[in-house]
């Protein structure tokens, strides 16, 4: 199972969408998705979703979603149900795939900058770039393509699709994103 751990647990994860899980029942218009005005994502998103055979998918995380410009969008939190999961993204690869050629995990991004802090010798920026562009030399893949999909979870990074509509999973919590969140950038509970 992609999201099982040896005790069969299910994953909390988060999704921002523009509907609310408990309440929504069509079929996802993809012409109306979150990424229509980019054709790099949209046009990156079909080809994957033609590796996993549907795009009748959620994204989810594991960590809370940043909600700038979310508002009236909704924040759900989800315990999936590993029946519902078909697909485990790696995000390096994917957000390589969509343009981000500067993208690096957030936790391996605070140890570069944490490093790149103490070995500065007064040039934190100069620093820091060059242990970035280190960082993406070993590990950036020639064809992200090739790794994109991962046969479980293996980094905290790792993003969960799920088919939709749930069938095994619980929505825990919704929330209507409002313009005093989006302001404060809050990431939600």
């Amino acid at each position: 199972m992609l999201l099982q751990d040896d005790l069969g647990i299910t994953t909390d994860l988060y999704t921002v969408q523009g509907y609310n899980l408990l309440e929504f029942r069509g079929k996802i218009d993809l012409a109306h998705g979150t990424y229509q005005q980019m054709p790099g994502v949209t046009t990156a998103q079909r080809r994957l979703y033609e590796m996993i055979g549907t795009d009748q998918v959620i994204w989810f995380s594991h960590d809370r979603p940043m909600l700038v410009g979310e508002v009236g969008r909704y924040l759900h939190l989800v315990r999936v149900d590993p029946r519902d999961a078909i697909a485990v993204v790696d995000t390096f690869a994917w957000n390589h795939i969509i343009g981000n050629t500067r993208y690096i995990p957030e936790h391996n991004h605070e140890k570069l900058k944490y490093d790149a802090a103490i070995n500065s010798d007064g040039d934190y920026e100069e620093t820091l770039r060059t242990a970035e562009d280190e960082y993406l030399q070993k590990h950036r893949p020639a064809d992200p393509w090739s790794i994109v999909r991962k046969p479980r979870i293996e980094d905290i990074d790792d993003q969960v699709l799920t088919r939709f509509p749930l069938a095994f999973s619980t929505v825990v919590t919704v929330e209507q994103v409002t313009l005093a969140m989006s302001k404060e950038r809050r990431r939600g509970w």
